[in-house]
């Protein structure tokens, strides 16, 4: 996005514009503009090298469970569906429906607990076997 004017009265020559750059496939966007504050820059990287295991990240998610236990109010809820994803993944077949439905489950019942890291961790990963 990029905006111009004619200087605002600054002067001959003197022009104010902000530009607003980046892409699909760069993590940071950059900003330039005169004068230009309170700008808050962050990035976020993932590795593409490398496919989360989502037996791995059960597991995780199950200890994260216990030692939280006390915790989580919604403590069974997780349980149950951290039980229902070992069923799908133990599955020679999993079910898509299934695997969704487990995903998207998790993805909202972890939102603002302790768990909420390792939880979406292995929504990301059980969806990423949807791909």
């Amino acid at each position: 996005m990029t905006g111009n004017s004619d200087g605002g009265g600054k002067g001959p020559g003197v022009s104010a514009s902000v530009s607003v750059g980046g892409n699909n496939s760069g993590a940071i966007n950059n900003l330039a503009a005169q004068r230009a504050s309170h700008i808050k820059q962050s990035a976020e990287t993932h590795s593409t090298d490398e496919t989360p295991d989502p037996q791995k990240l059960l597991a995780l998610f199950r200890d994260e469970l216990d030692r939280n236990k006390a915790k989580l109010p919604n403590h069974a809820t997780l349980s149950a569906t951290a039980d229902e994803a070992a069923g799908e993944l133990e599955a020679s077949e999993p079910e898509p429906g299934n695997l969704e439905r487990i995903r998207a489950t998790l993805a909202a019942a972890v939102t603002g607990t302790v768990v909420q890291k390792a939880g979406e961790a292995l929504a990301h990963a059980i969806g990423g076997l949807l791909s």
